[in-house]
């Protein structure tokens, strides 16, 4: 796996780090409108169709940052229910760490505010690192994501986002693939 993609720690990085922006950025418009817009102004914007999908996807990019964290604690080889508390120190002081951890703060934020203002109507249902994790020692899987090394099946259809698929000649879950193609292909970092 490796020698087909030998850049897989950048690419990680990449991945995060661009999550990470998408949903600062997604925080800091929801503040502005809760915070500054008129009720009026709010109303109209807040009824767009767009906005919804937005925060959905949003949700999708932070799935894809979890089966990352998924494959970096069991390359590690951290206990299903430790997660970061129980890693290294020098692996807690890392960008990468750092930024996955920040992931799911601001998404907390960022679903919370939706739901207050009315974008979305519930939590979107994300695997957490741990179910995730969990759910893959029941794998049978022979085939593995090109990004996020998460056991992937062919047989995998109408699973979702966890469908397999094939892009660029290589094999991805269907919201890798989606990530990649539609927002690291975009800056050029894929």
């Amino acid at each position: 796996m490796l020698a087909n993609n030998p850049d897989l720690s950048q690419q990680w990085e990449s991945v995060i780090s661009s999550v990470k922006s998408d949903l600062e950025r997604a925080r800091k418009i929801l503040d502005f409108f809760s915070d500054r817009l008129s009720s009026e102004d709010r109303s109209i914007i807040l009824r767009s169709k767009k906005l919804s999908i937005h925060v959905l996807g949003l949700a999708e990019f932070v799935g894809v940052s979890r089966y990352i964290t998924s494959s970096l604690y069991d390359i590690l080889c951290l206990d299903i229910n430790g997660g970061v508390d129980n890693l290294p120190q020098e692996w807690k002081e890392s960008k990468l760490i750092a930024n996955l951890t920040a992931i799911d703060e601001v998404w907390l934020d960022v679903y919370s505010v939706a739901i207050e203002l009315g974008i979305i109507s519930e939590t979107p249902r994300l695997e957490s690192t741990d179910e995730i994790r969990a759910r893959c020692l029941q794998c049978h899987a022979v085939e593995l994501c090109h990004l996020t090394l998460q056991p992937i099946s062919r047989s995998a259809q109408n699973q979702g986002t966890r469908s397999y698929v094939t892009w660029k000649g290589n094999h991805y879950m269907a919201a890798s693939a989606n990530f990649l193609a539609n927002r690291l292909s975009q800056q050029g970092s894929f």
